[in-house]
Formats: structure tokens, C-alpha cells, sequence
């Protein structure tokens, strides 16, 4: 009897096993899922919502990936002094210290406990004050997954896969794109998809040119 529950319960597990699907965040290093952009006079202010591992690293291995939001503010003036970034959304308020990164261009990473929902409040403090609504501006698309798995199907063809995977939400002049990038570690990859993730319009292998 004892012998009958133990194969019994051996059987289910093992059809859990078999029912179970793998992970789709396997191997993904960095997961950006919405762009969201305001301005305030004549700054342009942009914030991607991603999650990554810190410090991203395109070396093959994905690490434990963290939430934060990148904030770039570009002016037609140049900024001097120092900056932080306050973004309010959710309840919650987060800052950090921005950088610049050429004339004009302020950069930050904020560390998050969750990323915004489709809008947030952006404060920059400093030799100057300005603040501006940011929104979404990806509109409808499908998730990130779909993009990931044509992608993963094309490396599988070639007979890669199983290394790192850098995907990204891409908006150019109201036009949603996926980015997927690629690394065994050895060898890098890009590939470029429509919104929906049916079709890669675009690839490329480090010192080739673009398909």
C-alpha cells in the first residue's frame, strides 16, 4: 500500500512538471515596458520604466533584476549646478541625484519599489525648478512576451540561444517597436519587431549590417 501512494504521488508530481511552463523572464536581463514624455517650456522630459539587473552587463548571464525608472531631461539651455529628480506617483515619492550628460541633457536612474502606471509627476530641483506630467506615449501594443518568443524561434533556427536577452519598448514618432538584443557572452545580436511582436523587421550581428 505504501509502495501504491508513493508512485501515486511521484506520478502527480511529475505531471506537474510536465504542465509547468519555463519562465519567460528567463534569461532577461532588462525589461522595458513603457516610455512616458512631457515637457515644461522648451524641456523635453522622458522617463523609461524598465526593470534590470544592476549594473546591466552584457556578459551572457542574466542577474536579479531590479525596478527603476531612467529620467532624461533635454533644453535648449544648458543646465549648470547641481540636480535631483523627484517623481511622484503610486502614493509614493522617489529621487535621485541627475547627471549631466551634455550640454543641455540631465540624466538620472531611479531606484523604485514599483513602476508607474501609464503617468507620474516629474520634479527637477536645483539652479533651476522645473516640473511637467508625464504620460505613456506607447498607446496599444502586445506585451513584451510575444516579441521575446518570435525572437528566441529565430535563435533557435540558428541553432543559438539560452544566453541574455535585453528587451525594449521603442517609440518613434507614435510608432511602437520591440527592440531585443541578444548575448551568448561571445557573440551579440539586435533584432527589431513590429508593436504586435509578429514580425522582425530588422536584425543585426555585431560587425554586420542591418537586415
Amino acid at each position: 500500500m505504501k509502495r501504491k501512494v508513493m508512485c501515486a504521488l511521484l506520478g502527480a508530481a511529475l505531471l506537474c512538471l510536465c504542465g509547468c511552463s519555463a519562465d519567460p523572464l528567463d534569461g532577461v536581463s532588462q525589461l522595458r515596458t513603457d516610455i512616458l514624455a512631457g515637457t515644461c517650456g522648451t524641456a523635453e522630459f522622458t522617463a523609461y520604466a524598465e526593470e534590470r539587473e544592476i549594473p546591466l552587463s552584457a556578459d551572457g548571464t542574466a542577474g536579479e533584476r531590479m525596478p527603476v525608472v531612467i529620467v532624461k531631461i533635454v533644453d535648449s539651455s544648458a543646465f549648470y549646478g547641481t540636480y535631483s529628480i523627484f517623481l511622484s506617483y503610486g502614493g509614493r515619492e522617489y529621487s535621485a541625484a541627475m547627471t549631466p550628460t551634455g550640454e543641455g541633457v540631465l540624466r538620472a536612474t531611479v531606484n523604485v519599489d514599483a513602476l508607474p502606471q501609464g503617468t507620474l509627476t516629474a520634479t527637477l530641483k536645483g539652479e533651476r525648478e522645473l516640473a511637467a506630467e508625464l504620460v505613456s506615449c506607447t498607446g496599444e501594443h502586445a506585451g513584451w512576451e510575444t516579441a521575446l518568443s518570435l525572437v528566441k524561434a529565430e535563435l533557435k533556427t540558428e541553432n543559438a540561444g539560452g544566453g541574455e536577452y535585453f528587451v525594449r519598448i521603442l517609440c518613434e514618432k507614435g510608432n511602437v517597436f520591440w527592440y531585443v538584443g541578444y548575448t551568448d557572452g561571445k557573440e551579440n545580436r539586435s533584432f527589431l519587431t513590429d508593436a504586435e511582436g509578429k514580425e522582425i523587421l530588422a536584425s543585426r550581428r555585431a560587425g554586420e549590417g542591418v537586415k
